[in-house]
């Protein structure tokens, strides 16, 4: 057996075991993201191990995640992360902004026929840390007006 037969076997038995299997499940496997599972998850897990972390590498798990989610969407997401020299290396708590990311992916953009792009910037004001997500508004309301005027 071969290490790369290896590593595949084990992306594979970790994909399963996780969330991720049921948020990408093997597209991502046979379009070939197998590497990028396994560098996320490896990622994922030594920063869930720390109490603190450049925001830096909290950008990079969220470009992880993200290229992970648009290999599974394909076109319909989009993204761009906006982080400033000055701000790299700024500590912040592990996984602080991953549970936003997948709620922006998962209640925002998934849940568009048409998908769209989430943008995450920090930014630094008055002495504070300010990071923004956005993603693209879901209609809420329905126009009623049409109906009303004909009855």
């Amino acid at each position: 057996m071969h290490k790369t037969d290896i590593i595949e076997k084990d992306a594979d038995a970790i994909v399963k075991a996780t969330y991720l299997h049921h948020l990408v499940g093997k597209s991502i496997l046979i379009t070939g993201g197998t590497g990028l599972i396994v560098t996320y998850l490896r990622a994922t897990l030594d920063a869930s191990r720390g109490r603190m972390h450049p925001l830096a590498t909290e950008f990079e798990r969220l470009s992880d995640y993200l290229q992970l989610m648009a290999v599974r969407m394909g076109p319909r997401l989009q993204f761009t992360l906006d982080l400033p020299a000055a701000l790299r290396e700024h500590p912040v708590p592990p996984l602080l902004l991953q549970p936003l990311v997948e709620n922006a992916v998962r209640h925002g953009v998934a849940s568009m026929v048409d998908g769209g792009t989430i943008s995450i910037a920090a930014t630094a004001a008055g002495g504070a840390l300010h990071i923004n997500i956005e993603n693209p508004p879901i209609p809420t309301a329905l126009d009623f007006s049409p109906i009303r005027k004909l009855l």
